[in-house]
């Protein structure tokens, strides 16, 4: 996405605009498109959030350097933006976490976040489980039901310990301290299957 798209995106035709008019438009947008409020709008949750995102990506590439933007600078896609984009704002430090215990050895799928507080997230596919583990927590939590989607969402989010708590409420769940047997008998009938 570059700077032309963006301002397509956010339906913007003239060519210098405010930050606070810019914010008004990327709110009114955010407001019918929002994958919690398009639903009522009889709009699917998958094309919300893809055009969600496009609208996010679309406020940060014009708000960042309102005034100093040339039209061939972004050539961004959702994910690849919030990788490029650094931190410095945060007043909060994140970092990887790499250290590995009895926990974390047997989820071999796990990711290892960029995040102030979660350490790493895995996801059964076929159970539709997420598995989540904090930094300096004994236990790891499961979230059933969740679709893929939301798993691939969390992988690209720009805060995961926000993203938790946004988005995972609205799922059971349930925390273990040590990796549940059942979890042993899925992964040897995974180990069968697999072969």
């Amino acid at each position: 996405m570059n700077v032309q798209d963006a301002k397509t995106i956010l339906g913007i035709k003239q060519g210098n605009i405010t930050l606070e008019e810019l914010k008004k438009i990327f709110k009114k947008k955010m407001l019918y498109w929002h994958p919690d409020i398009a639903v009522n709008n009889c709009i699917s949750a998958a094309e919300a959030t893809a055009k969600s995102q496009n609208i996010i990506l679309a406020y940060e590439i014009l708000s960042e350097n309102l005034d100093s933007l040339e039209e061939s600078t972004y050539k961004y896609n959702y994910e690849t933006y919030h990788s490029y984009r650094t931190p410095s704002s945060r007043n909060y430090k994140q970092y990887y976490d790499y250290s590995i215990d009895s926990i974390d050895e047997n989820f071999i799928n796990r990711i290892t976040l960029k995040s102030s507080n979660v350490k790493w997230i895995d996801y059964i596919e076929d159970l539709e489980i997420l598995v989540v583990r904090f930094k300096n927590s004994s236990v790891y939590y499961l979230y059933f039901d969740v679709p893929v989607s939301v798993y691939q969402s969390f992988q690209r989010t720009d805060s995961p310990g926000k993203f938790v708590s946004q988005y995972l409420h609205r799922y059971k769940y349930e925390s273990h301290n040590k990796y549940a047997d059942w979890l042993n008998v899925y992964k040897s009938l995974s180990d069968i299957t697999n072969d």
